[in-house]
């Protein structure tokens, strides 16, 4: 029987997981979303299991675990049978483990950039502060195998070689994107895409270019594999 297949795009602000969302609904195998809310229901439900005050606590192992899987198969309900679907939210970085256990299939798609690049302010400091720290517990967590990190300067000037190892990563069949949108976050135009390449071969944990104090960079023993800005 075909299942839905779930994944989930999440990482830093303004890293270009929208972008990313949007490009992958090109392909009409998969389902996306943004903003969908189902990581609040999700977050929701799980607090409630924890709450002793809540009936939800009374559940047992199987019950809480069709519960937390119906948040996800609720929100995206219109999918058409063994769709694949992307979910995107920053708050799925908090959820690794959880979404691990619940959907062996999964994949985590985190986009991210250099915390210097997006901001001085007191106010977004803070708002980096709690991804930061669920992805730095991510990459040495138990699901670091099932991670793809991808800097936000590396999908916009190597979009090609991204969505191949993405696609591979995904174990999903090549699908040919239309990369002009792209254009407008500052990739260029359309006649002027990097040639086609594949680096099937990428290993967990590749990595390219100088080191900085970037923590996705700083992580030598993940399991995770990211893919950095070369240029």
């Amino acid at each position: 029987m075909a299942v839905t297949r779930y994944h989930f795009i999440s990482g830093l602000p303004d890293s270009g997981a929208e972008e990313l969302a949007r490009l992958l609904a090109q392909n009409p195998r998969f389902v996306t979303g943004s903003d969908t809310g189902a990581d609040a229901l999700f977050g929701a439900a799980m607090r409630r299991m924890q709450d002793d005050d809540c009936p939800e606590s009374r559940l047992d192992e199987q019950q809480c675990r069709a519960l937390l899987r119906a948040t996800l198969d609720a929100v995206h309900h219109d999918r058409q049978t063994g769709a694949v679907v992307f979910d995107n939210a920053p708050g799925w970085l908090g959820y690794i483990d959880a979404l691990g256990n619940l959907f062996p299939l999964a994949r985590f798609v985190v986009m991210v950039r250099d915390p210097a690049d997006l901001g001085g302010s007191t106010a977004r400091g803070a708002r980096l502060d709690t991804p930061l720290r669920h992805l730095q517990a991510a990459l040495a967590g138990a699901h670091a195998q099932r991670i793809l990190v991808i800097e936000h300067e590396r999908f916009l000037s190597d979009p090609v070689t991204v969505l191949d190892v993405l696609y591979h990563f995904l174990r999903e069949h090549e699908f040919d994107h239309d990369l002009a949108p792209l254009s407008d976050a500052g990739a260029g135009t359309a006649d002027a895409q990097p040639p086609k390449r594949r680096l099937l071969g990428l290993m967990p944990g590749r990595r390219g270019g100088g080191a900085d104090d970037a923590p996705w960079r700083k992580e030598k023993s993940s399991a995770a594999t990211i893919l950095i800005d070369t240029g």
